[in-house]
């Protein structure tokens, strides 16, 4: 089962986007991550895993290629 750290509950017939994301180390790394994606209205829920490296998010009219950007940003490198 996905350990989840931070969730943001949304509307469940979304799109459902799975990224590994690298350089995640800590709890401060998924809240810099989860914050950036919550921050994008097309996004309705988010899930971030220290432990498994990794990042799910659902929403609507957003791409991988723009999730894995916003995380980017953020400093971290996403393999896709």
């Amino acid at each position: 089962m996905f350990e989840s750290l931070f969730k943001k509950s949304g509307d469940n017939t979304s799109n459902s986007i799975e990224l590994n994301v690298d350089g995640m180390t800590c709890n401060h790394c998924a809240m810099t991550i989860d914050k950036a994606l919550r921050k994008d209205t097309r996004i309705s829920d988010v899930e971030v895993s220290v432990s498994k490296k990794k990042v799910i998010v659902s929403g609507n009219n957003i791409t991988q290629e723009e999730v894995a950007t916003i995380i980017t940003k953020t400093g971290y490198k996403v393999l896709l």
